[in-house]
């Protein structure tokens, strides 16, 4: 009798394992599928996304836990959100999402592109934990990301990113894609090929190499060494009124600058060393061919 009892016992606790690292998927029509669960995840894990034109609204709370919502429809292919899976690979520390689509036939041009036939709409909500590091790999995407205290870092390709109050270290490497962040504390790292990016108020370090494209950046308070690099760019730096820091420039015959800000040093050629206000960490400004705007704000 035991013996029975101990064998039951273990198999209802395996089927219970078993529904809960399953997904759910709840209001399911011909056009429409919805996934959701809650997760458990340590609060210094990792959140990781795979999306392809897809919509992604990132929000965090003070649990160790991820609840995400993933919406897939198609109108009038009920084919396509049948055949749409969402893959979860989760472990204690991790978690990772993206989106199964199913296979199409697609010309030579789709195939470069990465866009192979019909395809349903898909878009991920999630909330994590605040201090959780976010990995996002993204093409041709809109992306929204609020209050995150852990490390974020972006591989993107033509998507539209909005990041706000963001406390944790920032990597973003971008090609033609737009981004804006405001509130931001900390590093921010960025490396981008065209595409236009935008940092409001930033109280950190920055570094950031451009090829071209725009980057227009409001320094608040800069608390370290930061380098700008363009090769053909255009970069707009504004500063709060009181801040200081050395400044370093190494441009090319065919860069410019123009600058409101009161400069104390000396130039030497197209460059110049010297100090904005009462000095502090060091800036260093290069390109090859760039435009540089400097102002105060």
């Amino acid at each position: 009798m035991h013996r029975y009892t101990s064998h039951l016992a273990w198999i209802t606790a395996l089927i219970a394992a078993s529904l809960a690292l399953a997904p759910a998927a709840f209001a399911q029509t011909e056009d429409e599928k919805v996934v959701r669960d809650t997760v458990p995840l340590a609060t210094d894990g990792t959140v990781a996304l795979d999306v392809h034109r897809e919509a992604v609204t990132v929000t965090t709370w003070d649990r160790d836990a991820v609840e995400y919502e993933v919406r897939i429809e198609a109108d009038d292919a009920p084919e396509l959100v049948e055949a749409t899976e969402v893959a979860v690979d989760h472990a204690p520390d991790r978690l990772h999402l993206s989106t199964d689509l199913p296979d199409a036939d697609g010309g030579l041009l789709d195939w470069i592109s990465g866009d192979t036939g019909e395809r349903p709409s898909v878009s991920y909500s999630l909330q994590i934990p605040r201090t959780a590091h976010l990995d996002i790999d993204d093409h041709r995407s809109t992306i929204e990301i609020g209050e995150l205290d852990g490390r974020l870092s972006m591989d993107s390709h033509r998507s539209t990113i909005t990041i706000e109050r963001q406390t944790g270290d920032v990597k973003l490497d971008t090609h033609r894609s737009e981004v804006q962040l405001s509130s931001v504390t900390g590093h921010v790292d960025l490396n981008a090929h065209r595409g236009s990016l935008q940092i409001e108020e930033l109280d950190g370090t920055l570094h950031a190499d451009t090829h071209r494209g725009t980057l227009d950046v409001f320094v608040s308070s800069l608390t370290g060494d930061s380098f700008v690099h363009t090769y053909r760019g255009t970069i707009d730096l504004a500063f709060a009124a009181d801040v200081g820091l050395e400044l370093a420039t190494e441009f090319g015959s065919r860069t410019t600058l123009d600058s409101n800000v009161e400069l104390t040093g000396q130039m030497d050629g197209h460059n110049y060393r010297g100090e904005i206000g009462e000095g502090g960490p060091r800036l260093e400004l290069s390109a090859r061919r760039g435009h540089f705007n400097l102002r105060t704000r």
